[in-house]
């Protein structure tokens, strides 16, 4: 499951929360990250502290400039 943290509550424009991710240790990225549903992942879906998502589509230019 993609898993994005949610929008931090403090104002301050696009921040995130910092969820840790158990498995890795490091926070989640902001731009999100794949997770296996475990009952963590379920507890922080619950309590709103990540988002479900997709991943970011590159586009095709950004493709063929490479």
């Amino acid at each position: 499951m993609f898993l994005i943290p949610a929008p931090d509550a403090s104002g301050v424009s696009g921040a995130r929360l910092r969820v840790i991710d158990p498995a890795s240790g490091r926070p989640l990225p902001e731009g999100g990250t794949e997770v296996a549903l475990t009952p963590y992942w379920r507890r922080r879906l619950s309590c709103g502290d990540v988002l479900t998502g997709a991943p970011r589509r590159r586009s095709k230019k950004a493709t063929n400039q490479e």
